[in-house]
């Protein structure tokens, strides 16, 4: 009987480019900036109130606005909620900073699919 749990040459391979990968990643400016970026938003008062009165809303109208029975007025409000948090500088440089790791996971996801011939997915939600 042949173990098949033992790793081979190949997966031992593979495991180590993505982890130096990652590390490649974590490294980078891009990233850097994210982390900065999430440090200076935890420490911005204005914008953790704006996100916090927006979070109660949506926690407040739950299921309602998941399935569209919000009236008017209450749409109204939790978009301008939206926006207030939205014009928060701190949240505009999470959210560019966000956008930067994203395409640069996607420019590398593009290099790897390159290289192999096997398609490397790209990068999606949040920050990849």
């Amino acid at each position: 009987m042949t173990d098949t749990t033992a790793p081979t040459a190949l997966d031992t391979a593979t495991r180590e480019a993505a982890q130096r990968f990652a590390a490649a990643l974590a490294e980078s400016p891009a990233f850097a900036e994210l982390e900065a970026a999430q440090q200076a938003l935890s420490a911005d008062e204005a914008a953790q109130a704006s996100l916090s009165e927006l979070r109660s809303a949506q926690g407040e109208l739950g299921w309602r606005a998941r399935a569209g029975a919000l009236t008017q007025q209450e749409r109204d409000h939790l978009e301008r909620l939206q926006n207030a948090a939205l014009g928060q500088p701190a949240i505009q440089r999470v959210q560019a900073a966000q956008q930067q790791v994203r395409d640069e996971a996607g420019q590398a996801a593009a290099i790897i699919t390159e290289a192999t011939g096997a398609p490397f997915p790209a990068p999606s939600g949040c920050c990849g």
